[in-house]
């Protein structure tokens, strides 16, 4: 009885995801425009701008874009963060498609 209580008692309930969950395919394609904004952000902040406006201007556009709202974003990133092996096959998502554009750019540089 003592072993049923315990075993019992260390199973977690199934926690639901929220009804606004970004789905992990949509959820990589805006991290991966996050990323570039973000290294895009650092050039201009480099060059001596206020990125502060800017910033969050770009991230508006970037939801706008993908059509969701900040509130979804955050939401999904709460979730996501919360569950780490999704998060990292998310993240194994953004840098191949990083890696990906990176192939796409220089391929491009060698034809110009």
């Amino acid at each position: 009885m003592i072993t049923v209580l315990l075993f019992i008692g260390c199973i977690q309930p199934k926690e639901k995801k929220p009804g606004a969950l970004i789905t992990p395919r949509k959820m990589a394609e805006i991290l991966t425009d996050l990323q570039i904004a973000d290294a895009w952000i650092a050039i201009k902040q480099n060059e001596g701008q206020d990125i502060k406006l800017l910033s969050t201007q770009i991230e508006d556009s970037l939801f706008k874009k993908h059509h969701i709202t900040r509130a979804q974003f955050d939401t999904s990133m709460v979730w996501y963060s919360a569950h780490a092996e999704e998060l990292d096959k998310i993240y194994d998502q953004v840098i191949q498609q990083l890696e990906l554009l990176k192939e796409q750019n220089k391929t491009s540089k060698k034809q110009n």
